[in-house]
């Protein structure tokens, strides 16, 4: 099975397992210039010699279960996440083996998780870029993260 489609299965099953996702589109969501299209609400980036995905999924919720899941540190399923500033976290899914950033933003009303991340933990150069990119992209769709604490 190719890297890219086990790191979208991953998430997939992530979001799966908790339940608290649903379908959607964002009208006329921008992606940074070096990303295409990759499947669903993904985008990825075979720029680098890692690979870069944004995934963008709609939350039914931004309730106390959405926080504790995803943005609190787990030790039993080997999961970090850690804040890094204006309400964007760094995380590490050992289980998955999902490396990267994430969020929660509003839009119509509507609350979404958008992370960032690979398969693979991110070097420092790697860091800087990843939190760049999703910086960008947030500027580039006129997005703002939300507290999740």
């Amino acid at each position: 099975m190719k890297k890219s489609m086990k790191i979208l299965l991953g998430i997939g099953l992530l979001f799966l397992v908790i339940g608290t996702v649903s379908a959607f589109e964002i009208k006329d969501l921008k992606v940074l210039n070096d990303y295409s299209k990759f499947d669903g609400n993904g985008y990825s980036n075979y720029t680098t010699n890692s690979h870069r995905y944004f995934c963008v999924e709609k939350l039914v919720d931004l309730d106390d279960s959405v926080k504790q899941e995803w943005f609190t540190n787990n030790t039993t399923l080997k999961y970090k996440c850690n804040p890094v500033g204006d309400n964007i976290y760094y995380f590490e899914d050992e289980t998955f083996n999902l490396y990267g950033y994430q969020e929660v933003v509003n839009s119509d009303g509507n609350y979404y998780m958008v992370s960032i991340n690979q398969d693979s933990k991110l070097s420092p150069g790697e860091t800087e870029l990843y939190l760049k990119d999703l910086k960008e992209f947030n500027k580039l769709n006129n997005l703002e993260p939300v507290s999740v604490t």
